[in-house]
């Protein structure tokens, strides 16, 4: 897109040049034609007074009149050229702004795609963030399930040691004898 504005803007310039030269070669143009003008007034005149007098000499004024042609034509041939010139950088410059909005209207057409994948990444982004905190939250409560079952282990085999204890105990009185005075009666 740089490339083509680029171009575009040089052939902006070149334009801009050649329509300052077409001016000037105008200017240079109205000069030669004033001038021209001057030297045809200038020989109405004279031929006017060659009718009141005798003949003057008009022959250098007549070689005056054709060197101003020459150069009018001079003049009026560079600027067709210059013309041709603008012609060319114009149409230049239209390929261009054609190029650059091609360019430019690819370039909306991509971004109008890429915008639905983005919200559509940044809700993926969000799942992904939850599902890692829910993973943490799980692993925090699965370690504190694991220190709480270590903990009633460590219980249940005390009371089973306590249990151990007391059912030797119990073995031990029983094979004792116990004598009381009073007895049994079936």
């Amino acid at each position: 897109e740089r490339e083509v504005e680029k171009l575009i803007k040089q052939a902006n310039e070149e334009k801009m040049n050649h329509m300052k030269q077409i001016d000037a070669e105008e200017r240079k143009l109205k000069l030669v034609r004033d001038k021209i003008r001057v030297k045809n007034n200038e020989i109405v005149n004279l031929k006017n007074e060659e009718e009141n007098e005798a003949p003057p000499d008009i022959s250098a004024l007549e070689d005056d009149l054709d060197s101003r042609k020459e150069s009018l034509d001079v003049v009026v041939t560079k600027l067709e050229e210059e013309s041709a010139k603008c012609t060319s950088t114009t149409e230049i410059a239209q390929a261009a702004r054609d190029a650059f909005n091609e360019a430019d209207q690819c370039s909306a057409a991509r971004r109008e795609g890429v915008e639905p994948l983005s919200e559509e990444l940044k809700v993926w982004e969000n799942a992904i963030k939850k599902a890692k905190r829910d993973k943490e939250h799980y692993m925090t409560k699965r370690d504190e399930y694991k220190e709480k079952i270590k903990k009633l282990e460590k219980e249940v085999e005390e009371k089973e040691e306590r249990l151990g204890e007391l059912v030797e105990k119990a073995k031990h009185w029983s094979e004792e004898k116990i004598q009381s005075r009073k007895k049994v009666n079936s």
